[in-house]
């Protein structure tokens, strides 16, 4: 059965987003994707799906490169796009230290849909855009909201019979954003393990979690797949607001299957 993933791709805030890039590419743009895991690799993916749908012409950067090396055979008129994500808080930073360095050499700097925990950087020429119209817009309070950009992924995925599904699946986080949540389930199978942000195939993600009827997860992005899946999914708050205030404005209104759980709600139900 060939389905169509539920996007976000008719939301006013992608237009915004574009003619802010498109405003300020006279220079050339580069891009420099997130890093991390296979949730990444869907900002990454849903990224440079939005650069085409806008026609936004960019050369693409590698993330540790820009961090390790020096700019100067860089053009530095160049608009530098950074790909968003939540690296830009206590438990990882790397975005922020990605947008301190290049504000410094380049003419301006725009940061796509991130959670912001950590305060803005001291420069003038960084566009900030948030994924949530909570605590990252108290934080960062003249930042501008747009979904997270795997919510911009366009995809038909031919998806098991719902007869021929497996029950649940438990994918819960073994690092730091978590409770250890993953050690209550010896079938545990944290799902954003199995690729790296490198990857630019969205569809081994997404049917690996279309297999199954009920997803249980403190992974955002394992949620955000079930959602655009349609599938009945139980999200778990991480150990600060991140996935909470994502669901709360870009999930709760349009996934109505998804629902978010406090660790309390999770131990109660699940535990």
């Amino acid at each position: 059965m060939f389905f169509d993933v539920k996007n976000q791709r008719g939301d006013k805030c992608w237009l915004r987003l574009a003619q802010d890039i498109i405003s300020l590419s006279s220079g050339g743009v580069y891009f420099v994707p997130a890093a991390g895991n296979y949730g990444d690799a869907l900002i990454n993916i849903g990224s440079r799906q939005f650069f085409s749908k806008y026609s936004i012409d960019y050369v693409e950067l590698d993330r540790r490169e820009v961090l390790s090396e020096a700019l100067d055979h860089l053009d530095p008129n160049a608009l530098v796009v950074l790909g968003g994500g939540g690296a830009f808080c206590n438990n990882f930073s790397s975005t922020h230290q990605l947008a301190k360095k290049v504000s410094g050499y380049f003419r301006q700097v725009l940061i796509l849909p991130t959670t912001y925990e950590l305060s803005r950087i001291d420069a003038n020429n960084i566009i900030y855009y948030r994924r949530d119209n909570f605590g990252s817009s108290e934080v960062i309070e003249d930042s501008k909201f747009c979904h997270d950009m795997a919510f911009f992924i366009e995809l038909e995925l031919d998806v098991p019979d719902f007869n021929d599904r497996v029950w649940r699946l438990y994918a819960m986080r073994a690092d730091k954003e978590g409770h250890g949540l993953d050690g209550l389930f010896e079938s545990n199978f944290d799902v954003s393990r199995i690729g790296d942000a490198t990857y630019t195939n969205p569809k081994p993600f997404f049917r690996v979690i279309s297999n199954f009827k009920v997803i249980v997860t403190d992974r955002m992005h394992v949620a955000i797949a079930a959602s655009m899946l349609q599938l009945d999914c139980y999200l778990v708050v991480g150990n600060y607001f991140k996935s909470r205030d994502v669901f709360k404005s870009s999930i709760k209104a349009f996934y109505p299957k998804t629902k978010l759980f406090t660790v309390a709600d999770f131990l109660k139900r699940f535990g």
